[in-house]
């Protein structure tokens, strides 16, 4: 059997502790959880408290050089800032030609483009947003932000 050797090089995160490894060290250190009240989703369910990353949706395209006019669910988002942070921290670039393997994870997977395109589809109106609910569907947005990965496997 031919093996192939693994190297873990960076690591990124973005949660609800904090936008990086960093901020979330420090989240640890302080033990500070980082659910609370929503500031930030736009939801019909802001009496629950919720784990939120506290960025607004705007920024986070923003920082990843996304036109703000297209839409992207906020787990493609942190995904992709998370995944910028874990290359950046390899030193990794889409040019060294380095074979490269994303393993991707997910959060509610759309659910904030859905809840604002759901009075629409009880209508009757277009349900294509559905299609970002696949945890595929976001770890392919992220894979195809950084054009490096040459496999994208979800888990």
């Amino acid at each position: 059997m031919d093996t192939a050797n693994i190297v873990i090089t960076g690591a990124g995160i973005v949660c609800a502790m904090g936008c990086n490894l960093k901020e979330v060290a420090e989240s640890l250190r302080r033990q500070r959880s980082g659910v609370g009240r929503m500031r930030f989703l736009q939801s019909a369910h802001q009496e629950l408290p919720v784990g939120e990353v506290a960025m607004d949706t705007a920024d986070m395209k923003h920082r990843l050089h996304i036109d703000p006019s297209r839409e992207v669910s906020r787990t493609a988002l942190m995904g992709m800032m998370a995944v910028g942070e874990a290359l950046a921290n390899a030193h990794l670039q889409p040019t060294d030609g380095l074979r490269v393997l994303l393993v991707s994870g997910t959060t509610v997977a759309g659910m904030d483009i859905t809840e604002n395109h759901y009075a629409s589809m009880a209508e009757g109106g277009d349900a294509s947003c559905l299609l970002q609910h696949d945890c595929g569907a976001s770890s392919q947005l992220i894979a195809d932000h950084f054009g490096l990965f040459s496999d994208v496997a979800t888990i």
